[in-house]
């Protein structure tokens, strides 16, 4: 991913070379962590008005998601599991180091004394598949089950590998009738039209 980083760079310096206006946003900002600590409040809102008691947060997170997530509930004093599913494995450090780091970042912007250990961000990497942006036959049946059950529409980079995740650890047991587990939709619908061929031959399949 670092090696992706340098060619954004390359494209943006060529591009200011060239008179425009280009500015390379930052993925691992504690920006987006801030925004979705914001929503985790929304969210116990909700569920307080709804009278649910969620035991469970299932998100696909990649670094910022998942961390201001788990800000968001720390703050929040949210006794509930927050799980990413990662879709990309970052080569520079472990997923619960980078998102412990924003996180932190995301709380001393807010001037909040909170701090979060790696060892407290539950992230899985057994989802992933041959690489970032390569479709897993369990995140297209993943995205077929959701939109058949539940008119839910899922992409096969994020989402999908993250509701395969979730569906695994129901059939496992892991999860039961006893939890009630929110699926946090992170985006990504318009991936599905560069995945066209995929997506169509898992239907066909079906």
């Amino acid at each position: 991913m670092t090696l992706i980083f340098k060619h954004v760079d390359a494209v943006v310096e060529e591009l200011r070379a060239n008179g425009k206006r280009a500015l390379r946003l930052d993925p691992r900002s504690p920006a987006t962590a801030i925004a979705y600590a914001a929503m985790m409040l929304e969210l116990d809102e909700q569920c307080e008005q709804m009278g649910l008691e969620p035991t469970h947060l299932w998100q696909a997170a990649a670094g910022p998601t998942q961390a201001g997530v788990v800000l968001g509930a720390r703050l929040l004093e949210w006794n509930i599991r927050v799980i990413g599913v990662a879709p990309i494995r970052w080569t520079d450090r472990t997923m619960g180091e980078l998102s412990a780091d924003i996180a932190n970042r995301a709380a001393a912007r807010l001037e909040a004394e909170v701090r979060i250990k790696p060892e407290e961000i539950e992230n899985l990497d057994n989802y992933i598949g041959a690489g970032y942006a390569i479709p897993t036959p369990d995140g297209l049946a993943a995205m077929r089950l959701a939109a058949r059950t539940d008119a839910i529409l899922l992409d096969p980079v994020y989402t999908g590998k993250a509701m395969a995740g979730l569906i695994d650890h129901v059939r496992q047991g892991i999860l039961t009738k006893d939890d009630t587990v929110i699926f946090l939709h992170t985006g990504g619908l318009p991936a599905n039209f560069a995945f066209r061929d995929a997506i169509e031959q898992m239907s066909r399949a079906h």
